[in-house]
């Protein structure tokens, strides 16, 4: 397995990729998930905390730490597909006062995912599954055809948005 970060003076975030070849001509690859990461509280103070995300025409989780709040908004274990229930390839996690974290997957082809969010006490974590084009053949194994990025954003859901926006422009179905 080969984990790649790479950022540039050229572009803002960071690209992660993956590469995954198996060493047995038995087996192959299923599937990949990647990154499986803990996000935690931006700010200091959990009530400005607010995690978004596209499913639908959007959520927003005003303190995905706090279970009780979580538990009011229904946020709890998901896995969620793109193309699906997912109108996009990203989310975000920020506090309304210090700005956050923009997550996305930059897949301009629209390969077949799955976005997993688990709300835990020691933080939300976040994760992609990705699926090899033949996935499971003897011998077959993986590597990112697009990167997943992360990157710090200044504000809100809207600023996140227009991150995402930005590149979705440059893409040949846009």
């Amino acid at each position: 397995v080969i984990v790649t970060l790479a950022a540039s003076e050229s572009k803002p975030g960071v690209e992660w990729r993956i590469e995954v070849m198996p060493r047995s001509p038995r087996y192959g690859v299923w599937l990949v998930q990647f990154p499986y990461v803990r996000l935690v509280p931006p700010g200091r103070r959990p009530g400005h905390d607010v995690f978004v995300y596209p499913r639908g025409m959007g959520r927003m989780v005003a303190n995905p730490f706090d279970g009780g709040a979580r538990a009011r908004h229904g946020f709890k274990d998901q896995t969620m597909s793109y193309p699906g229930r997912l109108k996009m390839q990203w989310a975000a996690l920020y506090d309304s006062e210090l700005g956050g974290l923009y997550l996305a997957t930059h897949d301009g082809k629209g390969h077949q995912k799955d976005f997993i969010h688990h709300p835990r006490e020691d933080g939300l974590w976040v994760s992609v599954t990705h699926y090899p084009v033949r996935m499971g053949k003897a011998g077959v194994g993986y590597k990112s055809p697009y990167p997943f990025v992360t990157q710090y954003t200044p504000g809100h859901w809207y600023d996140a948005a227009q991150i995402y926006r930005r590149w979705a422009l440059e893409q040949p179905w846009a």
